[in-house]
């Protein structure tokens, strides 16, 4: 059995537009059966193998159980409209209909990038030439959109070393050894740096260039109301929904 989680994860999806609307669109039994079916993954936009993504089969289930909880009926709306009328009507709270929003966008992601909380700073200070004073400044759409900016004018080998060289600042400050004898672990970190970086840089480009891609980024045990900025934010797409 494995220990308890130490970590906060910050997760960034890179969410395919077209076919979450395809989805949203579709009946709410419709979406229920394509799930139970297996077949909503022919929906699924194609992943991105430069990027983690869930089996198909576990955002199938994850949806189901998030259905099957919430126990709506199909009154002949669209799925986004029947979590719209729910919440109306009281039948479930703003929060709930979030998190049925939440599992939408694991379907119509093509891929996400992840970092332990405590790292992200390595990837976000030195780029932007800032210092966070709280973590919850990371997830400021300002931020995001600095980053965007900012990862188009260096190169994915420029941005791994700019974090790797700070890393090793940071643990000469610390008086920690660079030294990979002395520490063993110093290699792999430094590998996985490496691999966070290139993905990181790739993720963030990818939507720049991409107008039917968009990110959504959010955080372990964070309401999923709060995740995405814009008309990207998830508690935003229930609220232009519940004034149509």
């Amino acid at each position: 059995m494995s220990g308890p989680k130490l970590s906060i994860d910050m997760t960034v999806h890179l969410v395919d537009i077209t076919t979450f609307e395809k989805i949203g669109n579709l009946g709410w039994n419709e979406v229920y059966d394509h799930a139970q079916n297996g077949t909503l993954r022919e929906f699924r936009p194609p992943p991105d193998s430069k990027l983690i993504r869930s089996h198909d089969i576990d955002s199938e289930v994850e949806l189901l159980d998030w259905m099957d909880s919430v126990e709506l009926e199909d009154n002949g709306f669209n799925f986004l409209t029947t979590i719209r009328n729910a919440i109306t009507e009281r039948i479930i709270n703003f929060e709930v209909g979030c998190d049925g929003i939440h599992h939408l966008v694991e379907v119509c992601s093509i891929g996400y990038w992840e970092v332990w909380e405590s790292r992200s700073y390595l990837y976000f200070e030195k780029l932007l030439g800032i210092k966070v004073e709280n973590i919850e400044e990371l997830y400021a759409e300002e931020i995001w959109l600095s980053l965007t900016d900012k990862m188009s004018e260096i190169a994915a080998d420029k941005f791994s070393e700019l974090v790797i060289m700070d890393w090793m600042r940071r643990r000469e400050e610390l008086g920690e050894t660079l030294d990979e004898k002395q520490d063993p672990r110093i290699i792999p970190t430094m590998a996985s740096h490496k691999k966070l970086t290139n993905s990181f840089h790739y993720l963030l480009n990818t939507c720049r260039e991409n107008p039917s891609l968009e990110i959504i980024v959010g955080r372990d045990h964070l309401e999923k109301s709060k995740w995405g900025h814009g008309n990207w934010n998830i508690g935003e797409i229930i609220l232009q929904n519940l004034k149509k």
